[in-house]
């Protein structure tokens, strides 16, 4: 498996998710690392995507890791799960510092709820709101896609539903969130489209704090099958 591409401080360099040989494990002879999500990185050298580097501890684990991103202040969030409970899905955070990562901590009920799942975690561009896909209660059904503000200090603050149009009784997943265009690009079960999950665009008035109504990005991106984890570069280019 290998999914959630997101950049990684660069347009040159990527962050994915993917369970195969060679991963984070505590006990090799009970545990199968292709079974495993951890995070890897790539850097595009010369037009060639160089060999996956595993970001090994503090951010892997003997768990799930995956969907993760780095904010240019160099913190990492990502998600965290574990097959023992398939009911919880938490996100994680860890601050870098030289290229190396500090311990992992779950970050707050403003964003985990026990005994729900969010997940996918995005900064926007300035560093002043975390969107993510979650199932918690007060949502319009299933997934949702929340909001939360960041304040100066680094300090996330309680999740808000982005409500309708944006969500709806299916799931709204891997929000991700362009500052040039001001568009919110995710993918959505409840909204017409070309089968499972679509990937739709919004366009967010900053003037009046307002979403457009979500425009389906058709094919060749999306397709009869589930489409998610759309990511473009800064200049659109990529």
């Amino acid at each position: 498996s290998n999914f959630a591409p997101m950049y990684y401080l660069s347009p040159n360099k990527i962050i994915f998710t993917s369970a195969r040989r060679n991963g984070v494990v505590n006990d090799p002879e009970k545990q199968d690392s292709k079974y495993l999500c951890d995070l890897y990185y790539s850097e595009c050298l010369d037009s060639i995507w160089q060999r996956p580097v595993n970001f090994g501890r503090p951010v892997n684990s003997a768990l799930h890791e995956g969907a993760g991103y780095v904010t240019p202040d160099d913190v990492m969030l990502f998600t965290r799960w574990s097959d023992a409970n398939r009911e919880e899905t938490f996100i994680y955070m860890a601050k870098m510092t030289d290229g190396k990562f500090f311990e992992a901590f779950k970050l707050n009920q403003n964003v985990n709820v026990p005994g729900y799942k969010s997940m996918q975690p995005f900064v926007n561009f300035d560093g002043t709101r975390l969107f993510f896909s979650s199932n918690r209660p007060g949502g319009l059904g299933g997934f949702d896609i929340w909001c939360s503000v960041i304040d100066e200090n680094g300090f996330i603050g309680p999740a808000k539903n982005l409500g309708a149009p944006i969500n709806t009784p299916g799931d709204e997943v891997s929000p991700f969130f362009h500052a040039v265009s001001s568009t919110l690009y995710y993918s959505s079960s409840g909204l017409p489209g070309m089968g499972g999950l679509d990937v739709f665009k919004s366009y967010f008035n900053s003037d009046d704090s307002v979403y457009t109504f979500p425009k389906n990005m058709g094919g060749p991106v999306n397709s009869s099958k589930d489409d998610a984890y759309f990511i473009m570069e800064r200049t659109q280019q990529r």
